[in-house]
């Protein structure tokens, strides 16, 4: 398979293997050891981790200074100001301490490319009379760390329908943090969103503990034992980072796993129809002059543009091609869908079609 996504390392590589051995099953991506292709997209990793790092000859920051990506990565950021040469100083450094999850760094890697969508929505389902202190310090946690974290009591406003906004946030998550506690499978709410988490292919990373029952919709979730830790709040600070390690550890799963099913479902709806998986999220068909691109989540009109711009990239292959962007619409509010329908009417080069229908 041709190589479409190029990763260059530069300054002094730790953690390297790791990343390698992360990203085996994303055949765009690979390690280029000689000159990069300057035809193909390419992302410079900037590993310092000593002051001869920092004064790195200018000459070899040259992709730099024509606005190529190159990302400092580091151990402790407090090392910034004598590991990273000045060339790239103003660049936002990512931390990657020996005990961060590699995860970490491959996800950013997937993101720039545009192999994970950058959608960092989490949907946090929870029985409020049981773990209700909990949910809210994952929200606080969550919003620190710069996902966008659901909380219902925090989220919808007043004056709208609760049920069809709370199902439509949760087909627009990217995760569903399920908070296993002892009463959760008594709560017919609970159980109507881990039904939903289950149809749509959400991601769930579940949060048990030891008092709570198995519950059948959440068989393939991850888990994160929680013991008896309801009973100690004070403890929920040792067990948050631990939480938010495994969701960052999941994300890249969940997106394939939701990705696939996606693909799946074009694959059933045109039966007759081969369908090629290219990079960037496009589903492409010769025979049916056919392009799709893909979406996780209930796409904006923004997502129009941006699937105009990928399938132009591949010129006049795609100029005769009936383009759409392709998603599972179950749970959309009806608000939503107008107008999705209303675009899909205008004059625009790319249509939605939401598969669920």
């Amino acid at each position: 398979m041709s190589v479409h996504y190029q990763i260059k390392e530069l300054g002094s590589p730790f953690r390297i293997d790791e990343l390698k051995d992360a990203l085996k099953d994303s055949p765009f991506v690979q390690f280029v050891d000689g000159e990069v292709n300057s035809m193909l997209p390419v992302l410079y990793l900037f590993f310092a981790q000593s002051e001869a790092d920092h004064s790195f000859q200018a000459e070899d920051l040259s992709p730099y200074e024509h606005n190529l990506q190159v990302l400092p990565v580091i151990k402790d950021v407090r090392d910034c100001g004598n590991y990273i040469p000045e060339q790239i100083k103003s660049t936002n450094a990512l931390e990657l301490k020996d005990t961060d999850p590699i995860e970490k760094l491959k996800n950013f890697v997937l993101r720039y490319f545009g192999l994970l969508d950058v959608n960092r929505k989490i949907f946090i389902s929870y029985k409020r009379d049981d773990s209700e202190g909990l949910a809210r310090k994952l929200y606080d946690e969550l919003n620190k760390k710069n996902y966008i974290p659901f909380l219902d009591s925090y989220v919808i406003e007043p004056g709208v329908n609760f049920q069809e906004h709370l199902m439509h946030e949760l087909a627009d998550s990217e995760l569903m943090i399920f908070i296993n506690s002892k009463n959760y499978g008594g709560s017919k709410w609970c159980k109507e969103e881990l039904t939903a988490a289950s149809e749509l292919q959400v991601g769930i990373v579940q949060l048990r503990f030891e008092d709570s029952e198995n519950v059948q919709e959440s068989a393939i979730s991850r888990i994160v034992p929680l013991g008896n830790l309801r009973e100690k709040d004070d403890d929920y600070a040792d067990a948050i980072p631990h939480i938010i390690d495994e969701i960052e550890r999941y994300r890249a799963m969940g997106f394939e796993l939701r990705r696939k099913n996606l693909v799946d479902l074009m694959r059933d709806k045109y039966h007759d129809v081969d369908f090629d998986v290219c990079e960037n999220g496009l589903l492409v068909s010769s025979e049916a002059k056919c392009a799709a691109y893909l979406m996780n989540r209930i796409p904006s009109s923004y997502d129009l543009q941006r699937a105009e711009a990928i399938m132009q990239i591949n010129g006049a292959n795609l100029a005769d091609y009936n383009k759409m962007v392709v998603y599972y619409g179950l749970y959309c509010r009806s608000d939503i869908s107008r107008h999705h329908d209303w675009l899909n009417n205008a004059s625009v080069p790319v249509k939605f079609n939401d598969i669920s229908r």
